[in-house]
């Protein structure tokens, strides 16, 4: 039987560092799924292919920007939080051949900076099927 991947599904996450603390002291981040056409323009703007010819044989090794790649989905793709010390805000982005998206200020990034990588990872992750999710397909 075929199943529906639901794309506006959105999850609760907390961050790694707030494990030790009581329930109601941790900051609670709500995400969403990153559609594909965007994600598409995610892994193209952040990832670089090299080739290398080593003694005839040609290599393919791709490089990902994760500061970067971890940014694009943090803004796209958080779209509340709880107990976080300042109140969320966004504003309208234009990603050329895409289109526009809501997408976290400039303010919101910058105070999220420390966590961009874990954030966009929870999102990027909650935005592709799993192993599991796959084989059930």
């Amino acid at each position: 039987m075929a199943k529906v991947f639901n794309i506006n599904e959105t999850k609760v996450v907390t961050l790694t560092c707030d494990n030790d603390l009581q329930e109601e002291e941790k900051s609670k981040f709500t995400i969403a799924r990153i559609g594909s056409r965007l994600e598409s323009h995610i892994l193209d703007k952040t990832t670089k292919y090299n080739i290398n010819d080593i003694a005839g044989e040609k290599k393919v090794n791709a490089d990902i920007d994760f500061n970067s790649s971890s940014d694009m989905y943090m803004q796209f793709g958080l779209i509340a939080w709880e107990n976080f010390g300042i109140q969320i805000e966004f504003t309208d982005v234009v990603v050329s051949g895409v289109g526009t998206f809501k997408g976290l200020s400039q303010k919101c990034m910058d105070a999220l900076k420390p966590y961009r990588i874990e954030l966009g990872g929870l999102i990027r992750d909650f935005s592709n099927l799993n192993e599991d999710e796959k084989k059930n397909f």
